[in-house]
């Protein structure tokens, strides 16, 4: 997802295509989440674009507000509250799930491949933090995500990238997708 240097992490409103050739194939990560070979099969091959619309609550938490459209005519959505609050939902592909969004300085993480290969970037989020980091729990999947949005520097260009990190009994799958 080329960035222009006018985006950050505290505006990215707007219109974001995956770069397959860029990322790294879902498969495995899919596969510890129980995903059917099918949508394994199909993730590979549609176009993903996300619409972020953004704005902050009365409390000034930042909300983004994300539509999906995936060809073929699918389409999804998730509303991210930047504020650490768990929230559980019924997803329609994951099931029963519990997420919670915060912003981050990545000490927390215990796996080095998350924190690795960012831009540090002038501007932050609250108290300096310069990171997203959303986590997903399966509550009867058994798995974890962790999800890292940040901007990479790929080829001399700046790029939007997510790192996302599944953890499943003694199983990792790792995926960045930019």
């Amino acid at each position: 997802m080329a960035a222009p240097e006018s985006s950050s992490l505290w505006n990215m409103e707007g219109r974001w295509i995956f770069h397959k050739g860029l990322s790294d194939s879902t498969d495995a990560l899919l596969t510890l989440q129980g995903q059917a070979w099918w949508k394994r099969q199909a993730a590979g091959i549609v176009t993903v674009i996300e619409h972020i619309k953004q704005s902050k609550t009365p409390s000034d938490v930042l909300r983004y507000d994300i539509e999906l459209r995936i060809s073929g005519g699918f389409k999804g959505g998730a509303e991210w509250l930047l504020d650490g609050s768990e929230e559980s939902m019924n997803h329609v592909n994951l099931g029963r799930i519990k997420s919670a969004s915060i912003w981050s300085d990545l000490s927390e993480l215990d796996d080095a491949w998350l924190k690795d290969d960012w831009l540090i970037e002038r501007s932050s989020g609250p108290d300096g933090l310069k990171h997203i980091k959303a986590s997903v729990t399966s509550e009867k999947g058994g798995w974890h995500l962790t999800n890292v949005w940040g901007f990479v520097n790929l080829e001399g260009k700046r790029y939007h990238a997510r790192k996302l990190l599944v953890r499943r009994r003694d199983k990792v799958a790792r995926c960045r997708a930019h």
